[in-house]
């Protein structure tokens, strides 16, 4: 003889979940009896976390058991670059690193900002750049006051150029 076994298999709808955060899509899905498989995607409208796209899509009716794959949002991976203007070294390299920004050559040239602080950088305050841009910053190397030398002999003029750091030709 033969003997029949009968497995009863049940069926669900896949529920609706895309714009959900990814926690709340997670527990939304596995309350209707289905695994999920998530996989992280860049995306220019979803906001980092957000569920963008489902498979299978909702309102389906499958097993209970069955995956279901959820697309989460990296976000776009443009990033807009902060303000460096005045800050220190140290800070704006920091600012960059919680960015998401390398930070490129680091400069020091004559502004009349402050030594010491970043008085220009490349690409500019607001600029919408790839996550792996390099930002250029220039470190002001201060101002230097040239003093009346007029009158006085060219050896002690040179001497008194010299003594403030400066190349004499």
């Amino acid at each position: 003889g033969y003997t029949l076994i009968h497995e009863a298999v049940t069926f669900t709808t896949v529920p609706e979940v895309t714009g959900m955060e990814e926690a709340d899509a997670i527990r939304v899905v596995e309350r209707n009896g289905l695994n999920i498989t998530v996989l992280r995607s860049q995306s220019e409208e979803a906001p980092i976390g957000q569920v963008f796209e489902q498979s299978p899509l909702s309102g389906d009716r499958v097993k209970r058991g069955q995956s279901v794959t959820l697309m989460v949002s990296q976000g776009s991976g443009k990033i807009t670059v902060p303000d460096l203007l005045g800050l220190n070294e140290d800070q704006a390299v920091e600012a960059l690193n919680a960015a998401g920004l390398e930070v490129g050559d680091i400069i020091i040239d004559l502004s009349e900002m402050a030594q010491g602080v970043v008085f220009s950088q490349m690409p500019n305050v607001g600029d919408v750049v790839d996550g792996d841009a390099v930002i250029d910053i220039y470190i002001s190397g201060g101002v230097v006051v040239i003093p009346d030398l007029k009158g006085l002999p060219e050896t002690e003029a040179k001497q008194r150029l010299l003594d403030l750091g400066l190349d004499v030709g």
